[in-house]
C-alpha cells in the first residue's frame, strides 16, 4: 500500500485544513436545504391542486372571447340582413307589378248549353280493298261504314273474261 506521504496531492486534498473543512461542510449543508426548499415548492402531490390563474388572466380571457363572438355575430349577420332586405324590397316591387284579379265562387249554370265545335273525323287504320280478279260487281252485300266479320262475304264479282278462260281449260282437257 502507498502511504499517504508517497502522493504529496493526495494529501493536501484528503485532509483539507480544519477552518477550510468546517466552512465546505457548512457550504455543504446550506446548499442541501435550498435544494429541499425548491423541490418542495416543485413537488405537488397528486391531491393538491395546481396554481389557479390570476383573476386578471381570467377577466382577459373573458374579454378576448366576447369580442371575437361579437366580430363572428356581425360578420355573419350584416350580409344576411342585407340579403333578407333585397328579397323584401323585390317582393314588394312585384306585388306592385302584378295586375289585381277579381275571384267569383262557382256555381251551376241554369241551363243546358250547346257547343259546336268544328272538326273531321279520320280513321286510326285505314285498309284499302283491291280485287284479285278483272270483273264487275254482281251484288254488294255491305255498305260503306258497316261493320263486318272477318270472313263475311262482301260482294260478289262476275268476270267474263276468268269464266272464259275456265271454259277453254275444261275443253283442253277433254280434248
Amino acid at each position: 500500500m502507498d502511504s499517504p506521504m508517497d502522493n504529496p496531492l493526495e494529501t493536501s486534498l484528503s485532509r483539507p485544513a480544519p477552518d477550510t473543512e468546517q466552512q465546505l461542510r457548512a457550504e455543504i449543508e446550506r446548499l442541501k436545504r435550498q435544494l429541499e426548499r425548491k423541490n418542495a415548492q416543485k413537488a405537488h402531490s397528486p391531491l393538491e391542486h395546481p396554481p389557479r390563474p390570476r383573476r386578471g388572466t381570467i377577466a382577459l380571457l373573458v374579454a378576448i372571447a366576447a369580442v371575437l363572438f361579437a366580430v363572428a355575430f356581425f360578420t355573419g349577420y350584416i350580409p344576411h340582413h342585407k340579403r333578407d332586405l333585397e328579397v323584401i324590397a323585390e317582393s314588394n316591387s312585384q306585388n306592385e307589378a302584378l295586375p289585381n284579379a277579381s275571384v267569383v265562387a262557382v256555381t251551376r249554370a241554369s241551363g243546358m248549353g250547346d257547343l259546336v265545335l268544328p272538326g273531321n273525323i279520320q280513321a286510326v287504320t285505314e285498309a284499302p280493298i283491291v280485287a284479285r280478279a278483272d270483273g264487275y260487281v254482281k251484288r254488294r252485300y255491305v255498305d260503306i261504314g258497316d261493320r263486318v266479320a272477318a270472313g263475311q262475304l262482301l260482294a260478289e264479282v262476275g268476270a267474263p273474261d276468268l269464266d272464259q278462260q275456265v271454259r277453254q281449260a275444261q275443253a283442253a282437257v277433254d280434248q
